[in-house]
């Protein structure tokens, strides 16, 4: 997978086994991806630039 994903995991006796992987992450405010964002420093605007340059230098 690459780009922005959330993966789910649930515990079973202290063990992580994976559920799903969503590949369209949510960017709402309430959304994981914004507030990681957010409290790296890096705002949307800088984030999603440097996954569009990550995307072309693959081209």
């Amino acid at each position: 997978m690459k780009g922005f994903t959330r993966s789910e995991f649930i515990f079973h006796n202290n063990e992580p086994h994976f559920i799903e992987m969503n590949t369209t992450p949510g960017l709402s405010e309430a959304s994981i991806l914004p507030q990681q964002a957010e409290k790296a420093g890096i705002s949307l605007p800088q984030l999603f630039g440097s996954a569009i340059e990550a995307a072309l230098k693959l081209h």
